[in-house]
């Protein structure tokens, strides 16, 4: 897999809106594309490259119900 950096240097929230839905914004800091989560639990994701990140408590049931909404229509393709 080609490991792929992106720098962006304006607001998340501007790129967020952007990106569609299968991004998700995990934390203030993070928006992360759910096709490279390999697996998560309450307090971390791990993407398949490695990488942890931290969920925000708060936003956690919200990545819950989008990943399996996404999850579902890529059942469906």
């Amino acid at each position: 897999m080609k490991k792929e950096n992106i720098e962006y240097y304006g607001q998340l929230s501007a790129l967020e809106k952007l990106v569609g839905e299968d991004f998700f914004r995990i934390h203030r800091s993070y928006l992360v594309n759910m096709r490279y989560v390999a697996r998560y639990d309450r307090t971390t994701l791990r993407m398949i490259n490695g990488d942890e990140l931290s969920i925000s408590r708060r936003l956690y049931d919200d990545f819950l119900n989008a990943y399996m909404e996404y999850s579902r229509r890529g059942i469906g393709k």
